[in-house]
């Protein structure tokens, strides 16, 4: 008899092999309904976390505020910014401050960050911040 990779989820298995880096078993795990708070925090705490992960998290139903913030902090990816941007968990001050890095940074996608931020606060009925 074979072994059915596809037709069996090993919920154990994929936990071991994402908190060893594996990206896809870390997708696997982050949009599973219920993860344990300390794998999760684990995956998150690992160096080089891959976009699709970044992704994943930002759009789990009971993402936090923290986990938003701590992926602003980190990650280099304007897709992944912009997916926090659009939270509406997202904290006005996370928003600007976001928005104030992306100014900093050379290249149109960043420039259009900041604009997308802009877009955000003034839909919050925010004024930016100079």
């Amino acid at each position: 008899m074979s072994d059915n990779r596809w037709g069996h989820y090993d919920a154990a298995g994929s936990e071991k092999r994402a908190l060893a880096g594996d990206w896809r078993a870390q997708i696997a795990v982050i949009t599973r309904p219920s993860v344990d708070p300390a794998v999760l925090a684990a995956i998150l705490n690992q160096p080089g976390l891959h976009e699709q992960v970044q992704l994943a998290v930002t759009e789990r139903r009971d993402v936090t505020v923290e986990q938003l913030e701590f992926l602003a902090q980190r990650t280099e990816s304007a897709v992944v910014i912009n997916r926090i941007i659009m939270n509406t968990m997202t904290p006005t001050e996370a928003i600007e401050a976001v928005r104030a890095n992306a100014l900093t940074l050379e290249g149109k996608i960043w420039s259009e960050v900041a604009e997308h931020a802009d877009r955000v606060l003034a839909a919050r009925g925010q004024t930016r911040r100079e």
